[in-house]
C-alpha cells in the first residue's frame, strides 16, 4: 500500500518540525520524494536515512561544516550515492508500507 502524502494537505516540510518528521521517516524506510531542483527540473528520488543501508562517512578532518537547515542531505538508493534537496521544493513524499 502507498502512503503518498501531498503537502497541500499535511503540515510544511520546511518547519523544523516537519524537517524532523521526514527525516525521521526516513530512517525507518525508503521514501520517493518528487521536488524541483534548483535548475527548475522536477526529480524523482529514491531515498533513506536507514542506518543499516547509509554507507559510514569518516571524519577526515576536524573542521566542523554548519548543517543548512533549508536543505536535507540524503541517500539515493539508485545512484547509490549522497545527495540532497531544499524543503521547499518538495512536492511529494510517498513511503511504500
Amino acid at each position: 500500500m502507498d502512503d503518498n502524502i501531498r503537502l497541500k494537505e499535511a503540515a510544511p516540510l520546511d518547519t523544523p518540525e516537519g524537517r524532523q518528521w521526514l527525516i525521521n521517516r526516513l530512517k525507518d524506510g525508503p521514501a520517493s520524494i518528487s521536488f524541483i531542483k534548483v535548475d527548475g527540473t522536477k526529480r524523482v528520488m529514491l531515498c533513506t536515512l536507514q542506518e543499516d543501508v547509509v554507507p559510514v562517512i569518516e571524519n577526515k578532518t576536524d573542521k566542523v561544516k554548519v548543517a543548512n537547515t533549508e536543505v536535507l542531505p540524503v541517500y539515493d538508493l539508485e545512484a547509490k550515492g549522497w545527495r540532497s534537496f531544499r524543503l521547499d521544493s518538495i512536492l511529494t513524499v510517498t513511503f511504500d508500507l
